[in-house]
């Protein structure tokens, strides 16, 4: 494992590579990549053997006595750095003090690209349904609650003190339906869980049977974790901007899938559900939204709403 404290370059996007060359009227000098303060990124290995790049934002503040709120992202090389300076934003506001100090964590991959995509591929789905029979290369989402659970929460609660009330969890797309799986199989893991743009299609929607089974649960009264769910997605994720992508696009039914899902879990005690849709929005763009929305979620104080 190796780490950093302090001003650490995040993701090596070389924002500074040649710059100061390419603008006119720049002198040719050397540049530095761009690094947020309070971050930490930490390359550390599972218990399988895999790497995984984790961001830490700390607060500027002392711990409060219960600890700082924690919000965890998936896809941490894209989601991180949105969310961690919308955190430090938020925090140096005249009002930051109506706020909950924010542990912003990524949970991301040793690269320098914004997502691995066959590594999210294996880590972000679900085990399929019957057991045995996943894809290639899919259905990693328990070994990756596993290392969240017994590594990655552990590690940074050494860093930092957090609040075991106040844990928030958020995924976009794959990370979406990660996100649902969590709620569904380990309820307890997080208080508040954002599934922004959830791949509910996947699998011929093996997640609604997933959620069956913990809506029984929750009927029946066995349930006894509580929190809140929000479910977000763009309003343009059902509109074909390829006509080459018409027929998937149509079969994903990236908006309704999501609204229905919601609606779904209406009325369920304990858990109060609330469903955005972003105007203009594709998939792509609807993660911003939603990232700021986990942010204010996160940091909120107080009960679900």
């Amino acid at each position: 494992m190796s780490t950093a404290p302090g001003r650490r370059s995040l993701l090596g996007w070389g924002l500074g590579m040649g710059l100061a060359g390419a603008l006119p009227g720049c002198a040719s000098a050397p540049t530095a990549v761009v690094s947020l303060p309070n971050t930490r990124q930490i390359d550390t290995k599972m218990a399988d053997g895999r790497v995984r790049r984790i961001f830490v934002l700390l607060p500027q503040t002392p711990a409060p006595p219960q600890g700082h709120a924690v919000l965890y992202l998936l896809d941490g090389n894209a989601m991180f750095p949105f969310a961690a300076q919308l955190a430090r934003m938020r925090a140096g506001r005249p009002d930051a003090a109506t706020a909950a100090s924010l542990v912003v964590v990524g949970i991301g991959y040793p690269t320098d690209a914004l997502y691995d995509m066959s590594a999210r591929a294996r880590d972000l789905t679900p085990p399929a349904l019957p057991p045995g029979s996943d894809a290639p290369n899919e259905g990693g989402a328990d070994l990756l609650l596993d290392d969240i659970a017994q590594q990655i929460r552990p590690m940074v609660e050494r860093i930092v003190q957090t609040d075991p009330a106040r844990q928030t969890l958020c995924g976009h797309s794959y990370g979406g339906l990660f996100t649902l799986h969590t709620l569904f199989t380990r309820p307890a893991m997080f208080t508040r869980y954002v599934a922004a743009s959830p791949s509910v299609w996947w699998r011929q929607h093996a997640i609604l049977a997933t959620r069956d089974r913990w809506l029984a649960q929750q009927r029946a009264g066995t349930g006894a974790a509580t929190g809140e769910l929000l479910v977000t997605v763009g309003s343009l994720e059902q509109q074909a901007l390829i006509p080459a992508r018409a027929a998937l696009v149509r079969e994903r039914r990236m908006v309704d899938g999501a609204r229905e899902l919601a609606a779904s879990l209406q009325g369920v005690a304990g858990w109060p559900v609330r469903f955005q849709l972003y105007d203009g929005e594709d998939h792509g763009g609807a993660m911003v939204p939603a990232v700021a929305q986990a942010v204010l979620m996160a940091q909120r104080s107080g009960p679900p709403q």
